[in-house]
């Protein structure tokens, strides 16, 4: 984060105001794209994850996230704990 941050303010681009949260995206489902995802597509997307360094993460988060001009706005929907939490 902080070494993309830099080049970024290096070539004039402003800084990301916001705190900066990782996360990773294992999919996106757009109302009325037809059909249903159902848990063995979820399973196969996460398989095809692959990480370079490992890291802890406590839980998988679902969320809604609501287009607007001003940007996205996210909402938690469900906050699964997995593993031993850390």
């Amino acid at each position: 984060y902080h070494a993309v941050d830099r080049a970024c303010t290096a070539l004039g681009v402003e800084p990301e105001p916001r705190p900066f949260h990782p996360h990773v995206t294992l999919g996106r489902f757009r109302r009325g794209g037809g059909g249903s995802v159902g848990p063995a597509a979820i399973q196969r997307a996460a398989d095809a994850v692959v990480f370079r360094d490992a890291f802890v993460a406590p839980t998988v988060d679902l969320m809604h996230s609501e287009l607007a001009p001003a940007g996205a706005r996210y909402r938690l929907l469900a906050a699964i704990p997995i593993g031993s939490g850390g």
